[in-house]
């Protein structure tokens, strides 16, 4: 008996619609329409009352809803026991992280660790904050080095402490806030602001920033990626805001990097979920990183 159409079945049974549970499993009505025929073919008996309008359980449908329930969960359990089991014994440790891992020092966690255990496999996924956050949630990673503010919500994560970075502004050379050791707030609010796009961890940290000093950025040119918005300020034709690490491993002589006052910090921590258990491979993989921290 195919499980997958159990899962058809709980959507179906839980949505009350075809249509809406075709849009929730990314299917289509008559796709569903033939799984659910074939499961109560199998079953030799109907499971849902259909009326124009809605689907509903009957008498045989709730009798056999919580089996279903149940033979997923098993499923389920069973599928993360072997894969739990598969990844410990091939000494696999999947490590979320930032994208700029030169930055702040990450490579070279990575390039020593494989050093002293070359039988380990690092599986090692790059996204942005929120995405390697998302990801760190949902079990697909071990570790996650990951960026993240005072306001992030960690109860169900374990942060290893590993280093802090700070806001800086980036500008060309012959913008006169080059020659500065630091900026605020007030000293940018005639200046072009270079910004990254909406929805990114790096607009949210900014925008927290400025709203914190009472500034409105005057906003002249949003792009996605970080490398962009150095060669548009070098350029001259505005200032932008970066962690001050990773404007730093720009290698850019039109570049100047300058501290924005008062400090606005955010950590870059290892992290994992609270309760996983770590297999020997991870367990050794977070003793070294605290060890090469120190």
């Amino acid at each position: 008996m195919n499980t997958t159409y159990f899962k058809d079945f709980l959507t179906i049974a839980e949505l009350g619609s075809y249509e809406k549970a075709a849009e929730e499993l990314y299917t289509t009505q008559s796709t569903l329409t033939k799984h659910i025929q074939k499961l109560e073919s199998e079953l030799g008996t109907t499971l849902f009352d259909r009326t124009s309008r809605s689907v509903r359980l009957n008498e045989c449908g709730k009798i056999f809803l919580p089996y279903a329930q149940q033979t997923l969960q098993i499923e389920h359990e069973y599928q993360m026991a072997l894969s739990s089991y598969t990844r410990e014994t091939q000494y696999t440790i999947s490590i979320g992280s930032v994208t700029n891992i030169v930055a702040y020092r990450i490579s070279d966690i990575f390039v020593s660790f494989q050093r002293d255990y070359p039988n380990y496999h690092l599986d090692i996924d790059g996204g942005s904050p929120y995405a390697v956050y998302q990801n760190l949630l949902n079990g697909k990673y071990d570790f996650a080095f990951l960026r993240y503010t005072d306001k992030t919500d960690l109860s169900e994560i374990t942060a290893i402490p590993f280093t802090t970075d700070r806001l800086a502004v980036a500008c060309s050379r012959e913008n006169p806030l080059a020659s500065r050791t630091s900026v605020t707030a007030k000293d940018l609010e005639r200046e072009n602001i270079l910004m990254f796009k909406e929805h990114s961890f790096m607009y949210d940290f900014i925008n927290e920033a400025c709203n914190a000093d009472g500034f409105k950025p005057n906003i002249s040119l949003s792009v996605h990626r970080t490398e962009n918005l150095v060669e548009l300020a070098s350029h001259n034709m505005g200032i932008c805001f970066l962690m001050k690490k990773v404007a730093l491993t720009f290698d850019n002589p039109n570049i100047a990097v300058v501290d924005l006052e008062p400090a606005y910090n955010c950590n870059i921590d290892l992290c994992y979920l609270k309760g996983k258990k770590l297999s020997a491979a991870a367990q050794n993989f977070m003793n070294f990183t605290r060890h090469f921290n120190k």
